[in-house]
C-alpha cells in the first residue's frame, strides 16, 4: 500500500490544481508536502520574504533551515520536555525531526522575565507570555507547539483542536472548529498527515506560521488573489 502524502492527495483534487502549481514553486513547501513521514506539513510560503526575495525562495530545504543564523546548539533525537518547563536555556536546541531532508531548530528568546518565545526553523511556535491560541486578522490561528516532533508527541490540544468536529471544543473563545473544516477535509483524505500549517508572516527576519481557516485557505489557493 502506497504511503499517503499531501502532495499526492492534492493531485487527485481538481479544485486544488492551482494550489498545487503554486506550491511547486517552493522547494521547502514541496519537500514537506511530499514527505509521508512528516508530522508537520507546510503549505507554500506566501509572505514578502519568499515572494520578493527570490534568493531565499530558491533555497533548498536544508539551506532554509540553516538560515536561522545561530551556531550554538545541541543535538537530540527525541521530543524535548524542557519546552513545557518555561525556563531559560543556555543553548539553541537542534531536534532530529522526521522530515527527510532537514532538521528542526528550536530557539528560545526572552520576552519578559519568566516568559519566552520559541521558534522552530525561524517559525514562532509558542509565546508563553500569552500561552494560548491567538486569533490573527480573524482568518488565521497562531500555531502553538503541540504537534508531534521526534519520537514522542508533545502533550497539547492542537491536534484535537484540528481533528475534533465539536464546535464547543473551546468555550468562550472567539473562534470554533467550523473555521477549519476545509483543512480538516484535506487531513481526513491523508490520514498520515498530522497537521497542516501555512505561512508565513515575516517580522524582523522571523517567520510566524498559522493554521489556515476556511477564509484564509480559500485566499491562498487562488494565485491571482495571492499576488
Amino acid at each position: 500500500m502506497q504511503e499517503a502524502n499531501l502532495w499526492s492527495e492534492i493531485e487527485r483534487m481538481h479544485s486544488l490544481k492551482q494550489w498545487r502549481t503554486l506550491c511547486a514553486r517552493y522547494t521547502v513547501a514541496k519537500a514537506y508536502m511530499q514527505d509521508s513521514n512528516a508530522p508537520i506539513t507546510v503549505f507554500a510560503p506566501v509572505d514578502d520574504v519568499f515572494i520578493y526575495n527570490p534568493d531565499i525562495r530558491a533555497m533548498s530545504q536544508k539551506e532554509v533551515l540553516a538560515h536561522i543564523g545561530f551556531k550554538s546548539f545541541s543535538l537530540v533525537d527525541t521530543q524535548i520536555h524542557e519546552l513545557g518547563e518555561n525556563r531559560i536555556w543556555d543553548k539553541q536546541i537542534l531536534i532530529r525531526s522526521t522530515i527527510n531532508s532537514g532538521y528542526m531548530y528550536i530557539t528560545q528568546f526572552i520576552a519578559t522575565p519568566g516568559n519566552y518565545y520559541y521558534f522552530a526553523n525561524n517559525g514562532m511556535l509558542c509565546n508563553h507570555a500569552a500561552n494560548e491560541w491567538g486569533i490573527i486578522s480573524g482568518e488565521q490561528y497562531l500555531y502553538k507547539i503541540c504537534t508531534p516532533i521526534g519520537y514522542r508527541p508533545y502533550p497539547g490540544t492542537a491536534l484535537s483542536f484540528v481533528r475534533d468536529n465539536d464546535q464547543m471544543a473551546f468555550v468562550d473563545r472567539p473562534y470554533n472548529n467550523h473555521d477549519l473544516s476545509e483543512m480538516r477535509d484535506v487531513l481526513d483524505r491523508a490520514p498520515d498527515i498530522a497537521l497542516v500549517i501555512f505561512g508565513s508572516s515575516s517580522w524582523n527576519g522571523f517567520h510566524t506560521f498559522f493554521l489556515p481557516t476556511n477564509q484564509a485557505f480559500s485566499k491562498v489557493i487562488t494565485l491571482n488573489k495571492l499576488m
